[in-house]
C-alpha cells in the first residue's frame, strides 16, 4: 500500500471518526445530564494526521478529558464563605437560575457528584475502524497476496 493510499486512508478514518463522536456523544447526551447537548460540544472535535501516519484527535472543549475519563465525588472547599463566596447561582432542570449561600466553612462544604465515565469516543473509533481500517487492510492484504502467487 503506497503512502498516498495510508493517508488517504487515515483522512478518510479521521472524518468518519468525527461523525461518529458526535453520533455516539447525542445518543449518551440523551441518556446523561453529565453530557453536553450542545453544538459548540459536538463541533469541538478535530482531527489530523500527521506526516508519520498518526491520526490525533482533539477537543477544544474544556471538560472533555473529565467526561472521558470520568472523576470521583469530591468536596468543593472553594465554595465557602470563608472563602469569600457568598452566593452560588445555580441552574435548575427546568433552566432557571437560583441563588443558594454557599456553606460557612470548608468542613461543611457542598459534595460534587462526581462525573460519570462516558466512553462515547471508543464506541466511535470502534465503528471507524469498523468501517473505513478493516476494509482497508483487507484490500491491501488481497493485493499483497496476489502479488504473492500471481
Amino acid at each position: 500500500m503506497s503512502d498516498r493510499v495510508s493517508v488517504a486512508a487515515l483522512d478518510r478514518f479521521g472524518r468518519t471518526l468525527l461523525r461518529y463522536i458526535r453520533e455516539e456523544a447525542t445518543k449518551d447526551a440523551a441518556r446523561s445530564p453529565d453530557l453536553p447537548r450542545a453544538s459548540e460540544f459536538l463541533d469541538s472535535f478535530r482531527y489530523r494526521v500527521d506526516a508519520i501516519g498518526g491520526l490525533t484527535v482533539t477537543s477544544t472543549w474544556a471538560w472533555t478529558s473529565a467526561l472521558v475519563t470520568g472523576s470521583e465525588p469530591y468536596r468543593m472547599t472553594w465554595l465557602t464563605r470563608a472563602r469569600g463566596v457568598g452566593t452560588v447561582p445555580l441552574r435548575t432542570k427546568d433552566g432557571d437560575i437560583v441563588f443558594r449561600a454557599a456553606p460557612l466553612t470548608a468542613d461543611r462544604a457542598w459534595i460534587h457528584p462526581g462525573i460519570a465515565r462516558h466512553n462515547f469516543i471508543q464506541r466511535a473509533y470502534d465503528r471507524a475502524v469498523q468501517d473505513v481500517l478493516l476494509p482497508e487492510i483487507r484490500a491491501a492484504a488481497a493485493e499483497i497476496l496476489r502479488g504473492s502467487f500471481g
